[in-house]
């Protein structure tokens, strides 16, 4: 992954300060085989995958 840069250019958006890309949504699945997928998608379309077996959520 690389940070997000400003369209039809290299130069990194906000000086590299904000991370790899603005945060777009987020979902948790659960799977048939019990496992959970917790799907990130980036404003840039990249799109981040993570399983596990168990989650903890807090509000």
């Amino acid at each position: 992954m690389k940070k997000n840069t400003y369209a039809n250019s290299n130069e990194i958006v906000f000086d590299g300060m904000r991370g790899i890309d603005e945060w777009g949504y987020e979902e948790i699945i659960h799977l048939d085989n019990g496992d959970f997928i917790h799907e990130i998608l980036l404003h840039s379309k990249a799109k981040i995958f993570i399983q596990c077996k168990d989650i903890s959520l807090k509000g």
